[in-house]
């Protein structure tokens, strides 16, 4: 991953395939530094990170903890829920409550899964289920609008 311009991928046929994601993101990508939207965030939102016990939550792994758009984390968080739409569904219902938090979830999603370095895993996947894994799907989809991705399967 070319670190000075993240949404550069290692493999040209992903690259084609997310161009639209690319182009959309870089034209609205200002809109995630809306003073207005800023929150801080653990960065790192993920299932391995949240611990319970005796029915407390704890958070751990606070190495990308910072300020950055209200929609990150559950955008984050939202896509290692690949697994469970049902619970992908019931987090967006929470939480993405206006167009501003669609627009800004849609744009988090575009930028977490095309800055990954798992493109090489997510090959892996489409060799041996002989299927795209919904982590490269995503961004496209976000690309067209927050339907089209809730639709994703």
């Amino acid at each position: 991953m070319d670190m000075k311009n993240p949404l550069v991928l290692p493999d040209e046929s992903y690259g084609k395939l997310v161009q639209a994601a690319r182009d959309y993101y870089q034209s609205h990508k200002h809109k995630l530094s809306d003073a207005k939207s800023a929150m801080v965030c653990m960065g790192d939102l993920n299932p391995a990170n949240i611990l319970v016990c005796d029915q407390e939550v704890y958070l751990t792994d606070f190495e990308w903890f910072g300020v950055d758009n209200d929609m990150y984390d559950i955008a984050f968080y939202w896509l290692f829920l690949w697994k469970y739409p049902d619970w992908q569904k019931s987090l967006t219902r929470r939480y993405v409550l206006s167009e501003l938090d669609e627009e800004n979830f849609r744009l988090n999603i575009i930028r977490i899964t095309l800055s990954c370095p798992w493109w090489n895993r997510f090959e892996r996947f489409r060799v041996k289920y002989n299927i795209m894994h919904p982590w490269v799907r995503y961004p496209v989809a976000a690309a067209e609008s927050f339907k089209a991705l809730m639709e994703v399967k």
